[in-house]
């Protein structure tokens, strides 16, 4: 015959439910933070893996992970346990790309630079020159700039954006050149740099010793200019700032570095002195070797940001026998300084200005 539970009954009947529900809440979300965090049952221990993120160029190709296929081809990601790990890419028609790497735990590592080389690379002739001073191609590979007659402002522009490739001569008009057609004058063309945007390209011109920095407009054949003669400034080196084709860094006679603009014609004051050779990244970072004012005989490497108020000095005093360089770039949030002196290369981490 059914009896009643009582209220005591009921209520002690509720409580173990709701434990035991709470608990097994408790255990679910345990459970899936320790996997979202990495964390796998192995041989009866848990321990935190490393997060492998895949990419590929082109995608779609497979991922083996120690010998064994990873579920889903690039893009994709692979939690493996921490330690030495090879990882192999693969798609038909390419050839296999593979990479050791040593993992620690909790560690989250990109793959996502991955770029496949076809197994079928047929050479193609597209033109032929007779004598080839120089080719040099735009930052996106997209452009070229061929050059036959050093003596000659005179340039072939490649157009390499389709299979077809095309190519139109460029000539720097004469009233751009300096002692253009004057008798007993060498002249001396030198293709240096392309711009960022692909557009303009810098031309290093000497005649009798002399030199001049041209800037060819790719696209307007009418706006083709003359930074030395615009600005009346002897120059060393000259680099662009941004993609306009107007702004610029240069290295003046007296070793400082300046800010041009053609477009107002003007010349900021020294940026960074004592410089003896610099190069930029990203159009607006200056990475330069230049002299330890402090302490003459020897040199430094330092960095200048556009806008900053001072540059940053990352290395000093280093005897001026003693090989030095410096490469700046940018991984995601980070920026990387790497300074070589001698035989040894530091790599420095951080966020300018405090790196």
């Amino acid at each position: 015959m059914y009896k009643k539970p009582t209220k005591q009954q009921l209520l002690i009947r509720r409580t173990i439910v709701s434990v035991v529900a709470s608990v097994l809440v408790l255990i679910t979300v345990t459970v899936t933070v320790l996997f979202m965090l990495g964390y796998r049952l192995d041989s009866g221990t848990i321990e935190q893996g490393a997060l492998l993120q895949f990419d590929s160029s082109p995608n779609g190709a497979d991922v083996w992970v120690d010998g064994k296929l990873v579920n889903g081809r690039t893009a994709t990601k692979q939690t493996v346990l921490s330690g030495t790990h090879t990882v192999r890419i693969a798609k038909n028609g390419y050839e296999e790309w593979t990479r050791t790497l040593d993992l620690a735990a909790g560690t989250l590592t990109w793959l996502d630079y991955i770029r496949l080389i076809p197994n079928d690379r047929p050479a193609k002739e597209v033109f032929a020159y007779q004598n080839l001073v120089s080719m040099t191609f735009s930052p996106e590979n997209r452009w070229a700039i061929a050059q036959e007659l050093p003596d000659q402002p005179v340039f072939q522009l490649i157009d390499l954006r389709s299979e077809k490739v095309t190519a139109a001569t460029l000539t720097i008009p004469q009233d751009v050149v300096s002692e253009a057609g004057a008798d007993g004058v060498t002249h001396t063309y030198a293709v240096h740099s392309w711009n960022s945007g692909g557009r303009y390209v810098l031309i290093k011109h000497t005649y009798n010793e002399t030199i001049e920095w041209l800037v060819l407009d790719t696209q307007d054949r009418n706006n083709d200019r003359n930074i030395t003669r615009l600005l009346s400034i002897d120059l060393k080196d000259v680099a662009f700032l941004g993609t306009n084709g107007v702004s610029y860094y240069g290295l003046a006679a007296d070793d400082t570095i300046r800010k041009l603009d053609i477009g107002a014609r003007t010349i900021s004051g020294a940026l960074v002195t004592g410089v003896h050779s610099f190069s930029l990244f990203d159009s607006s970072i200056i990475q330069y070797i230049g002299a330890d004012g402090a302490e003459p005989g020897t040199k430094v490497a330092g960095v200048y940001r556009d806008g900053d108020s001072a540059p940053h000095v990352l290395r000093s005093g280093v005897p001026e026998d003693t090989p030095l360089a410096i490469a700046v770039t940018r991984y995601y949030s980070n920026d990387y300084v790497a300074i070589a002196e001698g035989g040894e290369v530091v790599v420095l981490m951080g966020s300018y200005p405090g790196s």
